[in-house]
C-alpha cells in the first residue's frame, strides 16, 4: 500500500484513539445528585427506544439494498458488502454518538454547578465525540475498503472497475445518514414543542416529552437542573408513550420514502 492509504488509515485510528480516551474522560464525571441520576435515566430510556426502533427498521431497508445492489449485474456482490460497510459504519457513528450524548448532559449539568467553564468543556467533549467517529471510522472505512479492492484486484484490471465498489461504500453511509437525520429531526422537533409548552400545561404527555425529549444535547437540560425546575412528577409510562408516538411518526416517514428509493434503484 502507498504511504498516502498508510496515513488516512493511521489518521482514522488516531481520531478513534482520541475518541475513546474522551469517552472514558467523560463517563468518570460526576454525575450529581439521586434526582438528576433520575432524569437522565429517563432520557437515556427515551433515546434508546427511539434508537433501537430506529436502527431496526432501517436495518431492514439495508439487508433488502444489500441483496437488491448484490443482485445487480452491473453493480454485483463486491459493491454491495461496499455498501454494508458503509450502512455499518454509519449506523455506528450515530449509535455510539447518540449514547455518549446522552449520558454527557446529566455530568455537563453536575459541571456547571462548579462554573460555566467546566461545563462547556465537558458539553463540547461530548459533542465532539460524533464528530472524532464520522472522521475515524470514515476514514478507516473508505482507506481499508479501497486497499481490500486493490490488493485482491486481479492483474491487468481496470483502475474505474477495481474502485467500482466504493460507490456502494459511499451509498451506504449517506442513506444511514439521511435516514437518522429526518428520525432524528423529528424526534428532537417533538422533543422541543413538548419543551416550549412546559410551564402552560399540565398534560402528562408535555411533561413526560419535557423529560425524555429534549435534553438530548444537553443545553437545556444544564439550564433547568441548575435552576431547580426540573421537579415535575417523573412517570416512566408517560415517558415511553412519548417515545412511541415519535416513532409511529418516523415509521410513516420511513414508508413514504422507501417506494421512491425502489423506484429509483429500478
Amino acid at each position: 500500500m502507498s504511504g498516502g492509504l498508510w496515513l488516512a488509515i493511521v489518521c482514522g485510528a488516531a481520531a478513534l484513539a482520541y475518541g475513546g480516551w474522551q469517552i472514558s474522560w467523560i463517563l468518570q464525571q460526576p454525575t450529581g445528585n439521586d434526582r438528576m441520576r433520575e432524569i437522565a435515566q429517563a432520557i437515556q430510556t427515551g433515546a434508546m427506544a427511539y434508537l433501537n426502533r430506529q436502527y431496526t427498521t432501517i436495518g431492514v431497508v439495508g439487508v433488502i439494498l444489500f441483496l437488491v445492489i448484490g443482485l445487480v449485474p452491473g453493480l454485483g456482490w463486491a459493491t454491495a458488502w461496499g455498501f454494508a460497510v458503509g450502512a455499518i459504519l454509519s449506523g455506528a457513528t450515530g449509535y455510539i454518538g447518540m449514547n455518549i450524548s446522552v449520558r454527557a448532559n446529566v455530568r455537563t449539568a453536575e459541571a456547571a454547578r462548579v462554573g460555566l467553564n467546566e461545563a462547556l468543556t465537558l458539553a463540547f467533549r461530548g459533542g465532539a465525540i460524533t464528530g472524532l467517529l464520522v472522521v475515524g471510522l470514515g476514514l478507516l472505512g473508505v482507506a481499508g475498503y479501497y486497499a481490500i479492492m486493490v490488493t485482491s484486484a486481479s492483474p491487468g484490471a481496470a483502475y474505474s472497475e477495481v474502485i467500482k465498489p466504493l460507490v456502494g461504500l459511499g451509498f451506504g453511509g449517506s442513506l444511514i445518514s439521511i435516514f437518522a437525520r429526518l428520525g432524528g429531526g423529528i424526534f428532537t422537533k417533538g422533543a422541543d414543542v413538548g419543551a416550549d409548552l412546559v410551564g402552560m400545561s399540565t398534560v402528562p404527555e408535555v411533561i413526560a416529552a419535557r423529560h425524555s425529549g429534549i435534553r438530548v444535547l444537553g443545553i437545556s437540560c444544564v439550564t433547568n437542573m441548575a435552576a431547580g425546575t426540573t421537579d415535575a412528577p417523573l412517570n416512566q409510562e408517560d415517558v415511553l408513550e412519548t417515545a412511541a408516538r415519535i416513532k409511529t411518526q418516523f415509521i410513516a416517514l420511513l414508508s413514504a420514502v422507501i417506494p421512491r428509493i425502489s423506484k429509483a434503484i429500478a
